[in-house]
């Protein structure tokens, strides 16, 4: 997998997607995750899309230690963002912390990116005190994972996820949270310009979808798709519900954002697509 030398620390990341590339998303993972909880969508990338998917610091092949405040993770990206220098427009794509991290981006560089899509977002992410209070123990409650599938995801995925859950130290998981518990940037979101688009599965009881509905009345262009039978983990659960949002988002996107000439590349407004 490359890795990025940035002034902060080495960065691992995965491409995706076949040249030539006239846009770029950049994945975001959450809490105890890596660039792997978004194979579905880096497998399912629009024709001309570039998608970068990454290990934030200590996940994945990304060394640690994890970082515990949202701001510190967002100058790291915008860090590595200057240094791929990747075709724009760019879209940030975060789930969760990733989501947080986005949002937070935005509002320091607004100008290194040109769109959002955040799942299981929120202007700030308040954790349970007695679930933060065990991680700080060494105590990791697998219980709390399992809640955050709805009761119609598949047991083998969740089963599968719990097990790569149970693999992360209770101290990346406090870091994480720790990052999700202190953030809040609701003062800061009118000054966000940028669309975006808001996903969030209508069974999510971590982020639920009223911090969604709220983040889309606070945003001066975003749009809110509520996922059927999906909870926090929407990307996981109902990829291709989530993969089509993406996608509508993308065209409507290209279609205010880009020149003319490069719609082609994107096979939008041509009859034959």
């Amino acid at each position: 997998m490359p890795v990025c030398m940035t002034q902060h620390r080495a960065v691992y990341y995965q491409p995706s997607g076949q040249p030539p590339a006239g846009a770029s998303l950049l994945f975001i993972h959450g809490s105890g995750a890596s660039q792997e909880s978004w194979q579905e969508q880096m497998n399912d990338l629009p024709s001309g899309i570039l998608g970068v998917a990454i290990d934030l610091p200590g996940h994945g092949l990304t060394p640690g230690p994890a970082m515990d405040r949202v701001p510190e993770l967002a100058e790291m990206v915008i860090d590595l963002l200057k240094h791929l220098d990747l075709p724009r427009p760019l879209i940030l794509v975060g789930h969760s912390l990733g989501a947080a991290i986005a949002l937070q981006t935005a509002g320091m560089e607004g100008d290194l990116i040109d769109g959002l899509v955040l799942l299981g977002g929120g202007a700030k992410m308040r954790v349970l005190p007695a679930f933060l209070n065990g991680l700080a123990a060494g105590l990791i409650d697998l219980g709390f994972f399992r809640l955050a599938f709805a009761p119609q995801a598949a047991p083998t995925l969740v089963e599968t996820q719990l097990q790569l859950y149970a693999k992360v130290p209770a101290q990346c998981f406090f870091r994480d949270l720790t990052a999700c518990n202190e953030f809040d940037v609701t003062d800061q979101l009118p000054l966000i310009q940028q669309p975006v688009l808001l996903l969030v599965g209508d069974q999510d009881r971590l982020t639920p979808p009223k911090n969604s509905v709220a983040l889309r009345e606070k945003l001066t262009q975003a749009e809110l798709v509520i996922i059927p039978d999906a909870g926090h983990f929407a990307m996981l659960e109902k990829p291709g519900p989530v993969n089509q949002a993406i996608h509508d988002f993308i065209r409507k996107f290209i279609n205010i954002q880009i020149q003319p000439s490069l719609k082609a590349l994107f096979c939008i407004d041509k009859p034959e697509c």
